[in-house]
């Protein structure tokens, strides 16, 4: 071949290569914008659903007319704003497996499934049992919850016990099996990693087995924040906690996944104080926040409203 020809022919190739490139980074780009608008889409879904909770009560989704209302005013919200953002309006049951209602002793999970019912298939939209945050300690099992409150049974004798962490495990005599129990640090770390590990594990399974639009049989992972101090931040109080994925756009190199995660946390009823950073930014921080030190000018624990209303902005790290 001659020089010409090499040349040419390599020329080719670089055009050939820097398109695909080129293409990539634009099915990236595309993607990472449809990502955007998802979550962004779904977390107001997630803050609607919560407008309706029965904050009366300790436990706010325990009524199933409230679980209703909630999970309407999600699919109703969430299909509002696929429309404003510009989408083609899919039924919301292929585009969200699963939406989580977290309420203090447990959770709901309200998911779909394709139904063969023979010549046509259904998709039909339910919503599990309560599932509960529980783990077997030898001869214990402990039943937890967002607040400090726990059930424990003892197996042996059938006996149970009620009450907030201390007095419970005061009242089982102190068992080797619960120790954890008599330290607030220890506790507070047991209790967090039961509860994320349970609601990973379910939300795992729902997001995978029942997203209709994954044509290409994705994987999804979802994970609470790593991080000790932050890791059961959507845990603190009743949440919302969603994922979707929009229709798949087919490529010669696969598909382009629209996706997101998104959750909304209850505020009312939870402490937050306002502190003053070393460059002078103000912002309102959770009790146990690590960038926040508590003095006497800053003590008085606030709500949201009253932190924003003093001009304070949420703190990055231990608000979100």
């Amino acid at each position: 071949m001659k020089t010409n020809h090499w040349i040419m022919f390599l020329f080719t190739m670089f055009i050939v290569l820097f398109s695909t490139f080129v293409w990539h980074i634009e099915k990236v780009d595309k993607q990472t914008d449809e990502n955007i608008k998802a979550i962004q889409v779904l977390n107001e879904a997630c803050r609607s659903a919560l407008a309706v909770a029965d904050i009366d009560e300790t436990r706010v989704f325990a009524k199933e007319e409230t679980r209703v209302a909630a999970l309407d005013k999600f699919k109703a919200s969430f299909n509002y704003g696929y429309g404003k953002a510009g989408y083609k309006k899919d039924d919301i049951n292929y585009m969200v497996p699963c939406i989580i209602l977290v309420d203090d002793d447990g959770f709901y999970i309200n998911y779909s499934k394709l139904v063969n019912g023979g010549t046509v298939s259904e998709i039909v939209n339910t919503t599990s049992l309560k599932q509960n945050w529980t783990k077997i300690y030898g001869n214990y099992i402990v039943e937890y919850h967002l607040s400090n409150v726990v059930e424990i049974t003892i197996t042996s004798t059938g006996r149970v016990i009620k009450g907030t962490y201390t007095e419970a495990f005061e009242k089982a005599e102190s068992p080797s099996a619960l120790s954890f129990m008599g330290n607030e640090k220890d506790f507070n770390e047991e209790k967090n990693n039961v509860i994320c590990s349970i609601t990973e594990e379910n939300v795992n399974y729902y997001i995978t087995t029942h997203t209709l639009t994954n044509n290409d049989n994705r994987k999804y992972q979802f994970t609470m924040p790593v991080a000790d101090d932050d890791r059961a931040r959507l845990m603190d109080a009743p949440s919302v906690i969603a994922f979707v994925q929009s229709g798949q756009s087919s490529t010669s190199a696969g598909y382009i996944n629209a996706y997101g995660f998104a959750g909304s946390i209850l505020t009312d009823g939870i402490d937050f104080y306002e502190g003053i950073d070393s460059n002078g930014s103000k912002y309102y921080h959770l009790k146990n926040c690590e960038n926040l030190t508590i003095n006497e000018n800053n003590n008085t624990p606030k709500t949201m409203d009253d932190c924003a209303a003093d001009g304070y902005l949420p703190c990055p790290d231990c608000i979100r």
